[in-house]
């Protein structure tokens, strides 16, 4: 199969929309249904070169044989969305490809079933079901933000245009006396001068999503394994003058080990490291970005931030609160621990940026895209980690829980704005955690719309340019097929820009976290 005829799927991964997933039986059922399509598209191409080699020997019937499961068969997926669109009173590139197909098939086999073919060769395999996920956890009144991707606009005009072009064509030829087949001819040549195989072309699998991509001009990062690598370290502790060093981390890794958090796995390393058999803990709560609580050997102990701790250990000694306010403006993570009504310790932890943050962030900035970062930690530490890496907007005290709310304020704002966070944060653009891949993506989709932009104009602008010759009938069905394979080759060899662009991200940034 000609690489120009395939779907051009070109956003990277990394891209993805929010409030829509994928669902349906699965990738094992993508896979299946697409080796279906690519063996229904050789039989198609067999028939296909039979019907049209019969059709030049000049047999009668034969060619209407092989090509009826073309048109018919093959082309089935094209005309029930047809269909529908024409239910919906909605243009379609396969609404014009439909009517291609239909009313050049009694005037000429071998274009019809040429048209045909085109159509299937173009056609993306079937997708997934997508469907909106369920609202929990979405702000209230949010909506998913839908931008019309430049092929669907183009269709939206050229459709119609095409449609009512090609009906008063035709009604002019027969007002004028001409023969019912000469009107039919114009009417078709008309049809298949809509573009449906050049605009399929330029259809893409994830069109809208590339679209909206391109409009990024927000990201919402998270501290944790977005901006830092997410392997934190105990870096140095501070205690009260009675308490017992070690007897303060078995404390803290006997409470840290069921936590999911890479802290809380910091913390239990730094324990086991020394060798301390850790603890069952009764009554454990645990607030992911907060911290944890529990009766550990009889005593409640508590550790996390200092908001969540001094609401159980409300004394707060001073050489604490030094030791804490020096590891926040250090851009470092500071774990109060306490019991008995007293902070009894200050647990510095280690989360450094990624040595490619700051060149990432550089490059957003550098697409005209402002980073945020929203994170848990109070705006003397945020500041100081944004600070190292040249972030200038800052939103501290978020946990990841509540990131929802600060996309929905930028968004409010009139941002089109993209999360590097959980997978399940509403925002118009889901990015992978991490930036370098966050920054790849945004830049493929950018030069893919302008790309397709591109393909559309190819396609639209030559097929345009022929359209009044068709009108005045001088130019025949076979010629507008001849014409829309060369727009479809147009944009297929346009296309193949698309497909040869790599990665954007900087070779020495490649393979580094």
């Amino acid at each position: 199969m000609l690489p120009t005829l395939r779907p051009l799927k070109v956003v990277a991964p990394a891209v993805r929309r929010v409030a829509e997933v994928r669902t349906g039986p699965g990738e094992a059922w993508v896979a299946a249904d697409r080796a279906a399509a690519r063996a229904r598209l050789v039989a198609v191409t067999a028939l296909t070169l039979a019907a049209v080699a019969v059709s030049l020997v000049g047999i009668a019937w034969l060619p209407l044989v092989l090509a009826a499961p073309v048109v018919v068969w093959a082309a089935a997926p094209v005309h029930r969305r047809a269909w529908d669109d024409l239910r919906r009173a909605t243009p379609s590139v396969d609404l014009a490809a439909s009517l291609a197909i239909v009313a050049s098939f009694p005037w000429s086999t071998a274009v019809s079933v040429v048209l045909a073919w085109l159509a299937v060769a173009t056609n993306p395999p079937t997708q997934p079901v997508r469907k909106r996920r369920d609202a929990r956890g979405l702000p209230a009144g949010w909506q998913p933000r839908r931008v019309v991707a430049p092929e669907e606009r183009a269709v939206s005009v050229l459709v119609p245009l095409t449609l009512v072009v090609a009906a008063a064509a035709s009604g002019f030829w027969l007002a004028a006396g001409a023969p019912l087949p000469v009107a039919a001819a114009t009417a078709t040549s008309v049809l298949l001068l809509a573009g449906p195989s050049g605009l399929l072309l330029a259809r893409r699998v994830d069109g809208e999503a590339a679209a909206l991509a391109a409009q990024v001009d927000t990201v919402v990062v998270r501290r944790t394994g977005v901006l830092t690598t997410g392997q934190p370290w105990l870096v140095d502790m501070a205690t009260a003058a009675d308490a017992d060093p070690e007897h303060i981390l078995w404390l803290v890794g006997s409470l840290a080990r069921r936590s999911p958090h890479p802290v809380a796995h910091a913390l239990v390393a730094a324990a086991q490291r020394r060798g301390l058999p850790l603890a069952e803990v009764e009554l454990l709560v645990d607030r992911p970005g907060l911290g944890v609580r529990g009766v550990v050997d009889g005593t409640i102990v508590v550790a996390g931030r200092e908001r969540f701790v001094t609401a159980w250990a409300r004394e707060l000694p001073e050489h604490l609160a030094t030791a804490r306010t020096a590891a926040e403006a250090a851009g470092q993570i500071a774990l109060l621990v306490g019991w008995d009504d007293a902070v009894r310790a200050v647990l510095v932890v280690g989360d450094p940026p990624r040595p490619t943050a700051a060149d990432a962030v550089a490059a957003l900035t550098d697409l005209g895209i402002e980073p945020v970062l929203a994170c848990g930690d109070d705006r003397l530490a945020a500041t100081a980690m944004a600070d190292a890496v040249g972030i200038t907007k800052v939103v501290p005290l978020v946990l990841p829980e509540a990131t929802a709310g600060v996309v929905a304020q930028l968004r409010q704002d009139g941002r089109i704005v993209a999360a590097a966070a959980d997978s399940d944060t509403p925002a118009d653009v889901l990015v992978e955690r991490d930036l370098w891949a966050a920054v790849d993506a945004l830049r493929r989709a950018r030069v893919v719309t302008r790309l397709t932009r591109q393909n559309v104009a190819l396609a639209v602008g030559l097929n345009l340019a022929a359209l009044p010759f068709a009108v005045l009938g001088r130019l025949g069905p076979t010629p507008a097929l001849v014409l829309a394979v060369v727009s479809a080759a147009a944009v297929g060899l346009n296309g193949l820009r698309i497909r040869r662009l790599g990665s954007m991200r900087p070779p020495a940034h490649r393979l580094a976290g």
